[in-house]
């Protein structure tokens, strides 16, 4: 996705996350963050963008990888995942793994499944990672996307409705989160954006690396506690995003897409 990365990510490699990234509800901004606010949507800030609100995007074709919903791949992405820790001053890196592809019966549902692991090189077998962990299957409508997550660690279920025919502005989804809003906006689209140049503009932190990457949406979600802004890429899925909670911040990249035949 994404939004959370729970939610963007895992289809997205989804939502947030998508986004992902994701990965696979969030946001109150603490007084760092505070330093320099974004606007909620609009042109302004960091990234190459001719921005024009009246454009009409589809959802789809930014949320999945082509190679999933076109060539039916199995898709297996490591997501390298940046948590800054403020006594050492320093980034604590973690992987996630997300795996996708369109289901066997029905060529409208994309399934996707999660994992994270402590060990950013570890041996990944996708395989093991379907077998052990709950699914998320998003259904593709004419106007909307229908997730429904089953997390087996929680114990728990949700089923969240995204629209698919956004403009900038739009609300992409919205849900109740422990008796709080949380929201996600199209707030721009970029030509061109660095990860670099928004970990910097919305986090405040400076990083060695950097990444550059084209045809992008910019998700900007909000609420319970948290802030996040995950930028998918058409064709691909979740990309990158950044995360506020509390008084944490984090951010988090896909470091390479495998496809496999299904």
């Amino acid at each position: 996705m994404v939004l959370k990365k729970s939610l963007l990510v895992s289809a997205v490699i989804i939502l947030m996350s998508a986004c992902g990234g994701g990965g696979t509800g969030d946001s109150k901004l603490e007084n760092k963050s505070k330093e320099k606010q974004p606007p909620m949507y609009g042109n302004e800030g960091t990234g190459s963008s001719i921005l024009d609100k009246n454009k009409t995007y589809d959802f789809v074709e930014y949320r999945f990888s082509s190679k999933v919903l076109k060539d039916d791949k199995t898709a297996v992405t490591h997501l390298k995942d940046f948590l800054y820790d403020e006594n050492l001053k320093d980034w604590k890196k973690h992987l996630q793994v997300d795996v996708s592809f369109k289901d066997d019966k029905m060529a409208n549902v994309i399934n996707s499944y999660s994992s994270g692991f402590e060990d950013e090189d570890a041996k990944i077998d996708y395989k093991q990672i379907i077998k052990e962990n709950g699914k998320e299957t998003s259904t593709i409508k004419e106007d909307k996307i229908i997730s429904y997550d089953e997390d087996l660690e929680e114990e728990s279920e949700r089923t969240t409705i995204f629209k698919r025919k956004i403009k900038v502005g739009d609300i992409i989804f919205e849900e109740n989160v422990d008796g709080e809003k949380y929201a996600c906006v199209l707030s721009n689209h970029f030509d061109k954006v660095s990860l670099k140049e928004k970990v910097k503009e919305y986090l405040n932190k400076d990083i060695s690396m950097d990444k550059t990457y084209t045809d992008i949406l910019e998700m900007s979600c909000e609420g319970a506690g948290e802030k996040h802004h995950n930028f998918i890429a058409k064709n691909t899925g979740f990309v990158f995003g950044t995360t506020i909670e509390d008084d944490e911040y984090s951010y988090s990249y896909i470091e390479k897409t495998d496809f496999y035949d299904k």
